[in-house]
Protein backbone atom coordinates (compact mmCIF):
# COMPACT_ATOMS: atom_id res chain seq x y z
CA UNK A 1 0.00 0.00 0.00
CA UNK A 2 1.71 3.43 -1.07
CA UNK A 3 0.91 6.50 0.37
CA UNK A 4 -1.39 8.46 -1.91
CA UNK A 5 -4.70 10.27 -3.03
CA UNK A 6 -7.78 10.73 -4.80
CA UNK A 7 -7.65 12.60 -7.66
CA UNK A 8 -10.88 13.61 -9.36
CA UNK A 9 -11.44 14.36 -13.13
CA UNK A 10 -14.91 15.75 -13.06
CA UNK A 11 -14.69 15.63 -17.17
CA UNK A 12 -14.98 12.20 -17.11
CA UNK A 13 -17.92 11.71 -14.89
CA UNK A 14 -21.21 10.45 -16.13
CA UNK A 15 -22.91 9.81 -12.71
CA UNK A 16 -23.54 6.95 -12.44
CA UNK A 17 -22.81 7.17 -8.68
CA UNK A 18 -20.95 3.46 -8.12
CA UNK A 19 -18.67 4.96 -6.64
CA UNK A 20 -21.03 5.89 -4.02
CA UNK A 21 -22.17 2.58 -3.93
CA UNK A 22 -19.13 0.54 -3.35
CA UNK A 23 -18.25 3.35 -0.85
CA UNK A 24 -21.24 2.75 1.18
CA UNK A 25 -21.14 -0.67 1.26
CA UNK A 26 -17.25 -1.09 2.15
CA UNK A 27 -18.01 2.01 5.27
CA UNK A 28 -20.99 0.37 6.33
CA UNK A 29 -20.18 -2.98 5.51
CA UNK A 30 -23.98 -4.08 4.20
CA UNK A 31 -25.72 -1.06 3.32
CA UNK A 32 -25.97 0.59 -0.09
CA UNK A 33 -26.96 4.44 1.03
CA UNK A 34 -25.15 7.15 -0.78
CA UNK A 35 -25.99 9.59 2.31
CA UNK A 36 -23.60 6.62 4.21
CA UNK A 37 -20.53 7.38 1.49
CA UNK A 38 -17.51 9.27 1.72
CA UNK A 39 -18.08 10.00 -1.75
CA UNK A 40 -20.32 12.00 -3.10
CA UNK A 41 -21.14 12.87 -6.88
CA UNK A 42 -22.91 16.32 -7.05
CA UNK A 43 -24.72 17.12 -9.86
CA UNK A 44 -26.21 19.73 -11.91
CA UNK A 45 -28.72 18.52 -14.07
CA UNK A 46 -29.35 21.93 -16.08
CA UNK A 47 -25.68 21.84 -17.05
CA UNK A 48 -25.44 17.93 -17.26
CA UNK A 49 -22.61 18.62 -15.23
CA UNK A 50 -21.43 15.64 -12.21
CA UNK A 51 -18.51 15.98 -10.20
CA UNK A 52 -17.43 13.42 -7.47
CA UNK A 53 -16.50 15.07 -4.35
CA UNK A 54 -13.45 13.13 -2.37
CA UNK A 55 -11.18 14.16 0.56
CA UNK A 56 -8.05 15.06 -1.72
CA UNK A 57 -5.76 14.14 2.20
CA UNK A 58 -5.39 18.19 1.50
CA UNK A 59 -1.86 19.01 2.92
CA UNK A 60 -3.59 22.24 4.99
CA UNK A 61 -4.68 20.23 6.89
CA UNK A 62 -7.99 22.23 8.08
CA UNK A 63 -10.00 19.17 9.53
CA UNK A 64 -7.35 18.20 11.40
CA UNK A 65 -6.99 21.97 13.00
CA UNK A 66 -10.70 22.42 13.24
CA UNK A 67 -11.22 19.32 15.42
CA UNK A 68 -11.41 20.48 19.35
CA UNK A 69 -11.38 16.72 20.49
CA UNK A 70 -8.52 15.66 18.30
CA UNK A 71 -11.00 13.25 16.81
CA UNK A 72 -9.11 13.41 12.90
CA UNK A 73 -5.51 11.65 12.98
CA UNK A 74 -3.07 11.22 10.03
CA UNK A 75 -2.99 7.24 9.46
CA UNK A 76 1.41 6.63 9.28
CA UNK A 77 0.62 3.56 6.68
CA UNK A 78 -1.61 4.85 3.83
CA UNK A 79 -1.07 8.61 4.87
CA UNK A 80 -4.97 9.21 4.90
CA UNK A 81 -5.88 11.59 7.54
CA UNK A 82 -8.85 9.39 9.25
CA UNK A 83 -12.02 10.04 11.97
CA UNK A 84 -12.17 8.05 14.94
CA UNK A 85 -15.47 7.69 15.99
CA UNK A 86 -14.93 7.24 19.85
CA UNK A 87 -13.54 10.52 20.27
CA UNK A 88 -15.39 12.54 17.68
CA UNK A 89 -18.50 14.34 19.30
CA UNK A 90 -20.42 15.40 16.31
CA UNK A 91 -19.43 19.01 16.64
CA UNK A 92 -19.00 19.48 12.72
CA UNK A 93 -16.12 21.79 12.71
CA UNK A 94 -14.11 19.68 10.66
CA UNK A 95 -17.32 19.89 8.26
CA UNK A 96 -17.34 23.35 7.97
CA UNK A 97 -13.71 24.00 8.06
CA UNK A 98 -13.62 21.58 4.65
CA UNK A 99 -13.16 24.11 1.81
CA UNK A 100 -14.03 21.16 -0.27
CA UNK A 101 -16.97 19.98 1.42
CA UNK A 102 -15.44 16.70 1.91
CA UNK A 103 -15.95 16.10 5.21
CA UNK A 104 -19.74 14.73 5.33
CA UNK A 105 -22.53 14.20 8.69
CA UNK A 106 -23.32 10.81 9.50
CA UNK A 107 -26.39 11.38 11.01
CA UNK A 108 -26.98 8.19 11.89
CA UNK A 109 -23.94 7.60 14.54
CA UNK A 110 -24.09 11.49 14.65
CA UNK A 111 -20.13 11.51 13.99
CA UNK A 112 -18.32 13.02 11.11
CA UNK A 113 -17.05 11.26 8.11
CA UNK A 114 -14.64 11.30 4.98
CA UNK A 115 -12.91 9.37 2.76
CA UNK A 116 -9.89 7.45 4.61
CA UNK A 117 -8.32 5.64 1.42
CA UNK A 118 -9.81 2.40 2.55
CA UNK A 119 -6.95 1.38 4.26
CA UNK A 120 -4.65 2.24 0.99
CA UNK A 121 -6.63 0.54 -1.80
CA UNK A 122 -9.77 3.09 -2.52
CA UNK A 123 -13.13 0.91 -3.82
CA UNK A 124 -14.28 3.80 -5.77
CA UNK A 125 -11.16 3.75 -7.96
CA UNK A 126 -11.69 0.03 -9.16
CA UNK A 127 -15.39 0.93 -9.97
CA UNK A 128 -14.96 4.31 -11.92
CA UNK A 129 -14.71 2.23 -15.53
CA UNK A 130 -14.94 6.15 -17.16
CA UNK A 131 -11.46 6.67 -14.77
CA UNK A 132 -12.69 10.34 -13.56
CA UNK A 133 -11.42 9.08 -10.05
CA UNK A 134 -7.76 7.93 -9.83
CA UNK A 135 -5.47 6.90 -7.18
CA UNK A 136 -1.92 8.63 -7.20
Amino acid sequence: MAIGKIVVNDDLCTGCRMCEQICSMNFTKNEINPQRSNIRVKTNALIAYDKPVVCDQCEERYCIEACPFEAINENEKTGSLEINKEDCTGCWLCVDACPQNAVFKDLINNVAMKCQLCGGEPQCIKVCTMKAITFK
